[in-house]
């Protein structure tokens, strides 16, 4: 998956130590959301969990990335189920922007 791919380039190589600690987070989440789709009995059971891994601390406020973060889960969803994956690879960029720019704000204010 291309998201993973950056991600786990960043968290290796950035210059900035707040930017490798982030990406090693996300690159581990997106991974969760991999094996939660592949195992998930259904599609509402996958987002349910798939809310709650982390994506804040103590998903405290996990709730205010719902709108941004739910596509993301539909769109890795969709690859985790699909014959052709490489297909959707777009799809999950698309969706990663969003959540992503959404997110930053998010933290930037914890701070």
């Amino acid at each position: 998956m291309r998201l993973l791919d950056r991600l786990d380039e960043t968290a290796a190589n950035d210059e900035s130590m707040f930017r490798r600690f982030l990406a090693k987070e996300d690159a581990e989440r997106i991974r969760k959301l991999c094996n939660l789709a592949k195992a998930a009995p259904s599609l509402e059971d996958y987002l349910k969990k798939g809310l709650y891994i982390g994506w804040t601390r103590d998903d405290m406020r996990t709730w205010e990335l719902k709108d941004q973060l739910t596509p993301l889960m539909q769109a890795i969803y969709d690859a985790q189920h699909a014959d052709d994956a490489a297909a959707l690879e777009d799809e999950i960029d698309r969706a990663w922007g969003p959540f992503n720019q959404h997110r930053m704000k998010i933290l930037v204010h914890c701070l």
